[in-house]
């Protein structure tokens, strides 16, 4: 029976600490590229660029 619970768990339970990691990675990403373009007049569509490059890491 806790083999069971556990097996029936853990799987869930990975997924959401990947999913929760990759979101703040993602959400780290967008800041920095913010605070460039904020700061040193990086181009919109180069950030946008970026992001979209950095997002697959």
């Amino acid at each position: 029976m806790d083999r069971y619970i556990a097996t029936e768990l853990i799987p869930p339970f990975l997924f959401g600490v990947g999913a929760f990691s990759s979101v703040l990675i993602a959400v780290d990403t967008l800041f920095e590229l913010v605070r460039r373009v904020v700061e040193s007049g990086l181009v919109v569509g180069v950030a946008v660029q970026v992001l979209l490059l950095k997002l697959p890491q």
